[in-house]
């Protein structure tokens, strides 16, 4: 596979250094997004962290998550990590070709 890898990436004009890097970024990527489905499988019977807290009781001192808290499961069950692979792969290969 990561032959393949760097071979797909020699084609579209990334130095093999480049996709080593692109490599890793995916594969570290897609090792987090692993973890993730673990440590949700093992904690199922509690509630997850984000439902513990309420929003108005962050919101001052983070705004942001206060906000995003409670759509925080639509997000995620929305979130699909081929997209991101893919946004990461293009965003790389743009940068790097000056694109």
């Amino acid at each position: 596979m990561i032959d393949a890898f760097i071979t797909s990436c020699n084609e579209v004009g990334l130095t093999d250094e480049q996709a080593y890097d692109l490599w890793r970024a995916v594969w570290s990527l897609i090792g987090f997004e692993l973890q993730w489905h673990e440590v949700n499988r093992a904690h199922d019977q509690k509630k997850p962290w984000m439902e513990t807290v309420e929003p108005s009781s962050i919101e001052d001192q983070y705004p942001a998550l206060a906000r995003v808290l409670p759509v925080w499961n639509t997000y995620a069950a929305k979130y699909d990590v081929r997209t991101h692979i893919a946004a990461l792969v293009d965003g790389t290969i743009a940068r790097y070709l000056g694109g």
